[in-house]
């Protein structure tokens, strides 16, 4: 599979650095907003999440920190996140 180049400038990765700062802070908040959303959205996802939703929830943010943090070299994170991707792309199946 080939990549599309992700291209950001150093003001916008200091504006998403910026923006995700003010929420780490209500991160628990943050992820059950995120949740709730998505199983209003989508209710058939709502059996893919068997275990605790705040520490799923608690996942999500520090995997989204990760990736915010690795902005200006997520080159790195590539076959990290494409693990992740495949990994969730099996989830619900039998």
């Amino acid at each position: 599979m080939q990549s599309a180049a992700i291209q950001m400038t150093s003001q916008q990765i200091a504006l998403v650095r910026e923006s995700f700062a003010k929420i780490v802070p209500a991160s628990e908040q943050a992820a059950v907003l995120f949740y709730d959303r998505l199983f209003a959205v989508d209710p058939s996802t709502r059996p893919l999440f068997r275990g605790d939703i705040k520490s799923q929830g608690a996942k999500l943010m520090a995997a989204i920190g990760s990736v915010v943090e690795s902005l200006d070299r997520i080159e790195t994170m590539m076959d990290d996140l494409r693990a992740l991707a495949r990994r969730h792309g099996r989830y619900g199946r039998a």
